[in-house]
Order: structure tokens, then sequence, then C-alpha cells
């Protein structure tokens, strides 16, 4: 089940969607004993959620940008928290660049908060965290000219201030101590990408 509201204007707009599926014959990893894991049907779950998108001209160069999800997963046979969900996401841009314009400059927020809702069995309460991204783009064809359409190029560093964070739905194995490497998959630290893209 699914609804939504989409709204619109001139400098920018909205959307919001709320949902909630039910799941059966879901397969997840479950413990069996101490040294094995298993894929196993759990049964039945539930996901419930709240997502927000948004973007707003807020001055003739600048455009703000944001996206946010509120999810709850519940495995319906143990009455458990659902394994690997993120119970809230956000990213936040501020885009500085004409709208017809080449290039453009943005710095971009990805934050989440503490993960606390999880299943004692099979995962550990991860820590909230704010990576702050930094880009520069260009769109190709007006720099480049028509052989060029539909091409884009992006640089940036991604975790500027080099921060550690644990990804909110990687796998995480109890039976070694948090603190190991790997356990479970922390994000990438301070990266310099490189990106050239096509749409089409």
């Amino acid at each position: 089940m699914e609804a939504g509201l989409r709204y619109r204007v001139k400098d920018g707009g909205f959307g919001v969607t709320a949902y909630h599926s039910k799941y059966k014959d879901l397969i997840l990893l479950a413990v069996v004993d101490a040294t094995t894991r298993q894929r196993r049907n759990i049964g039945s779950a539930e996901i419930t959620g709240l997502e927000f998108d948004g973007d707003w001209r807020i001055a003739r160069n600048w455009t703000l940008r944001a996206a946010a999800t509120a999810t709850r997963g519940t495995d319906t046979s143990s009455d458990t928290p659902l394994e690997g969900v993120p119970e809230f996401v956000l990213r936040f841009a501020a885009r500085y660049g004409a709208a017809a314009g080449p290039w453009y400059a943005e710095g971009v927020l990805r934050a989440a908060t503490d993960r606390d809702r999880v299943n004692p069995v099979t995962e550990r309460p991860r820590a909230g965290f704010g990576l702050v991204d930094f880009y520069v783009g260009a769109d190709l064809s007006k720099t480049l000219g028509a052989g060029w359409k539909n091409w884009k190029f992006t640089a940036g560093i991604e975790n500027l201030f080099d921060r550690a964070v644990a990804n909110q739905v990687a796998a995480e194995d109890l039976r070694y101590p948090a603190g190991l490497i790997g356990n479970p998959l922390m994000e990438p630290g301070r990266a310099f990408v490189i990106k050239l893209v096509q749409d089409y």
C-alpha cells in the first residue's frame, strides 16, 4: 500500500510518499549456532516508511535539495526488528550554478540517526553519522559542443573530513568485536572521485 503527494511551482517543489509493505516467505540470514549462518525463510515481515524529497531555487544561481527517509521494519513471525533497515537517513545539498549554465559546484550532507532498533541476535546498535561531500561538475555539451550531447563530468571529494562511520545496512558478525577491521563494513574514508557520465 502506498500513497503520495507532489507539489510543483516555478522555483521548486516537494514530494511526500508513505508506504506499508507486507512480505511472505522473506529470506534472511539466520544464526544456527556459534559458527554457522544460514539463509532461512522467516515467514513474514512488514516495512513501513515515509519519504520526502524537494528542491527550491532560493536565489538566481542557488538551489537547495533535500531527501529524507524514515523506515521501520519488523519480522512479524517473531515480533523482532528486521535487520539491515536504517531508521532515518537524510541527504541535503546546496548547489551553485545557473539553471542553463555549463557548470556547477555543490556541497552535500549525508546523515543518518543512531540505529538502536535492532535484533540483538544478529545485530549491534550503530551510531549515526554526518558526512560532507563536495563536487564540481559540467555539462560537456555546453562546454565542448554538440558532439558531447548528454555527457556530464563530475569531480569531487567525498567524506571531506575523513570520518570513520559504520555502514547502516551492511551485515555484521557478532562472533567478532565491532572494532575488528571490516566488522561491520565501514564507509570509505576521504575519497577523490572523477566521473564521466552519459545520459541515454
